[in-house]
């Protein structure tokens, strides 16, 4: 019950947090002590064949989409489908992430709000902005500023059973 709660609790707490998505626990009947223990046998009828309740064995990530809100701020992003934001890590390692709520620092890269790393266009290069100049998002994820274009890069992995959580809001892909 304490896992189980754990998880409840992390649900609950990061409902508000962009692009989170929640775990769902799996739970599976468990046999009485005594059958664990080989000092009785399942089918007996008796007092040890009573159930020893249930046990969490697994949690798994819930990928489907959620609603969109829109925020009025111009470097909040969303993906309608599937994909996910590409954010580079100062190792140089590719991460995923559904959360779009981006900033633009100083010298005018995007960077994610929750993890504080540059966000990716198509070629893999982290998005710059000059903030001195208009820019817009045109549907499809393209930057368009004063003529020139960036596509943002999103990406599939192979299978959402090979992301693992990493950070606040992003995946690591084992593929």
């Amino acid at each position: 019950q304490a896992q189980r709660l754990e998880v409840i609790a992390n649900n609950l707490a990061n409902v508000e947090t962009p692009g989170f998505k929640r775990d769902v626990p799996s739970f599976q009947a468990r046999f009485a002590e005594a059958i664990q223990q080989g000092d009785a046998t399942p089918g007996d009828e008796s007092i040890n064949d009573v159930g020893g309740g249930v046990k969490m064995i697994d949690t798994r990530t819930d990928y489907s989409s959620t609603s969109l809100r829109h925020t009025k701020i111009p470097t909040d992003f969303a993906i309608q489908g599937e994909g996910f934001f590409q954010l580079r890590t100062e190792e140089g390692e590719t991460l995923l992430s559904r959360a779009g709520n981006f900033y633009l620092d100083p010298q005018g890269r995007l960077l994610s709000k929750s993890e504080n790393l540059p966000v990716l266009d198509e070629a893999g290069t982290p998005i710059q902005i000059d903030a001195s100049l208009p820019w817009t998002l045109l549907p499809g994820g393209i930057i368009d500023q004063d003529g020139s274009t960036t596509s943002i890069g999103l990406a599939q992995p192979e299978s959402l059973g090979d992301l693992v959580k990493v950070g606040n809001n992003a995946f690591r892909s084992l593929g």
